[in-house]
């Protein structure tokens, strides 16, 4: 029910224009183990930081073969030239593997805390403008904003893997304290 969703869609801001430079591009990856009709969908999402705020520049989902789904995030990768590339390490996947095989600097993160908690910690970053976002990110805004009613919610998983990664150390402005 909508009084179980946690972020409210008035909490979801734009960014106007982007800074010229960026402490850290991250690439945040949710990969769908199979490929089946009603299977999850591999999700990428890429976050700019840059004095502690987390600019959303885009997100995407599909389902594709393994060997398409593999060519799919190497192009991305070579798009966006992140500067942290990341995963959910819970998982296994060949295809993880077989994209550090490709030089990829990808790099898992393990998730400590359930999804709801995740989003709830990530929550005030949101509101409170620190968390900011295209407005080409429309599937990413309508999952943050209608969980956990969702069939689907791998762009969201996919932002908070990046999210995660973008933290910097406790002596730097940090995107999430």
């Amino acid at each position: 029910s909508r009084n179980d969703r946690i972020i409210k869609p008035h909490w979801i801001r734009y960014y106007q224009e982007l800074p010229k430079q960026f402490d850290k591009v991250v690439m945040g990856i949710d990969v769908a183990t199979t490929e089946q009709t009603r299977s999850d969908y591999t999700a990428v999402c890429f976050l700019w930081v840059k004095q502690g705020t987390a600019y959303v520049i885009t997100s995407y989902s599909y389902k594709l073969t393994p060997w398409k789904n593999e060519l799919m995030l190497v192009k991305l990768y070579i798009q966006h030239k992140p500067t942290h590339v990341v995963y959910e390490s819970n998982i296994e996947a060949k295809l993880l593997e077989d994209l550090k095989q490709r030089g990829l600097p990808i790099k898992g993160v393990k998730n400590t805390k359930d999804k709801h908690t995740r989003l709830l910690d990530w929550a005030p970053e949101i509101e409170f403008g620190r968390v900011v976002f295209s407005p080409a990110c429309q599937t990413l805004e309508y999952q943050l904003t209608h969980y956990p009613d969702l069939e689907h919610d791998d762009e969201m998983d996919a932002f908070l893997i990046a999210l995660k990664a973008s933290q910097t150390n406790k002596n730097n402005h940090v995107v999430r304290a």
